[in-house]
This record gives C-alpha cells, structure tokens and sequence, in this order.
C-alpha cells in the first residue's frame, strides 16, 4: 500500500496563501498534514489565526491523483521529494530550529557520517577573496570534508569550485526553486555540483 504521507506533505507545503507562520498554527492544532486535509472545519480554522484566503485555499483540497502526478512530475526531472517523516531526511537539519518541513533534492544529500562546513561570503568579494575561498573549500575537500554554499555570485561559487577541484562532496542549497540555477552565468556550475554533490532546496519547481 503506498504511503500516503508525502502526499499530504506535498499538499500542505505548496497552499496558496500558507506560508511558514501559519503551517506551524495549523501543525500546533491538527498535528499533521493529513488531519490539515480531512478534518476541514471553518470556525476552527478562524480561531486558531487563519486568513481567509487561507481557509478558501485549504478548502479547495486536491484530488490524490494530482498531488500523485505532480510528485511523479519531480521524480520525471530526477528531483526527490523528501519530507521531515521520512528516514533519509538530515539529522542535524532536523535539530534546528524551525527545520523546512520537506525538502527537493537533484543529486543527493550530504553523507550524515562526513565531516561538513558551510562557507559564504560577498558576492562582489576581492580577488583576495576568491582566492581564500577556492583555498579553503580545496583544502577541506582534500581532507574529506563536505563543503556547503549558497551557489551565489562569488565568494559561493569559488567555494563550491575549490571543492571540485579535488572532486570533494559539495552541496548548494538554494534559495529559489530546486530548478532554477541563480545567477545564470553559474549553470554549468549547478549541473556539476548535482553530479559529485547536490543541489538542495525547499522550494518547489
């Protein structure tokens, strides 16, 4: 039997008019996604802090079939969709605070196991700091260490290309839709990132 949990998660996290705030009041009161879905009652949804243009857009609930295609669309364009419930979701990002509650990844995610470091800085950065960068990320690479940034304009985007050097694990986590590589001028960057890492984000396509 398939598991319905990621579809009410889908469901849940791509509402029109719910943003971040007010999934976390709908999680305090009903829990999980799937009781959001079934258990529709106005009055409670008023109470508890919901807009109207909310209560209109959860009282509009999508049929299964179409939360399922466009699920089947993402694995199509080789893109996971990964929920807080399932097993292969991060540890260490669970155990911050207000983690997102699903994920969309192309390539894969950083190893639990592995050493990893997170470096960013300026996009219009110094030569000096470009250097650094690319030092850094190669030399922590080098030693085995999972390098994390942002895919932007430079002191990321040397970060992520000191640890291809070394054909080290880097991972970009965007903040933008999973299929949008921002700036352009970094799409051959994106694309070699989810061949060797990953690229990872909680926004949908």
């Amino acid at each position: 039997m398939q598991d319905m949990k990621p579809l009410y998660w889908y469901w849940f996290t791509n509402l029109p008019y719910i943003g971040k705030k007010t999934q976390q009041k709908l999680l305090d009161y009903f829990v999980t996604p799937k009781r959001v879905y079934h258990e529709f009652d106005e009055n409670i949804l008023r109470n508890i802090g919901i807009t109207s243009k909310g209560i209109e857009s959860i009282r509009k609930r999508v049929d299964y079939k179409e939360i399922e295609e466009k699920i089947r669309n993402l694995k199509e364009k080789q893109i996971q969709f990964i929920t807080i419930d399932d097993d292969t979701y991060p540890k260490r990002l669970k155990n911050i605070f207000q983690p997102p509650y699903c994920l969309y990844v192309r390539g894969r995610l950083p190893v639990e196991e592995k050493k990893t470091i997170a470096i960013v800085g300026s996009r219009s950065c110094s030569e000096y700091g470009r250097s650094m960068a690319t030092y850094f990320a190669k030399e922590l690479a080098k030693e085995g260490v999972q390098v994390v940034s942002g895919l932007a304009r430079g002191v990321d985007s040397y970060a992520h290309r000191g640890a291809l050097y070394e054909a080290g694990g880097t991972y970009a986590i965007l903040g933008c839709g999973i299929d949008q590589c921002y700036p352009m001028e970094n799409f051959n960057l994106y694309s070699e990132i989810i061949n060797t890492g990953g690229v990872i984000s909680e926004y949908n396509i």
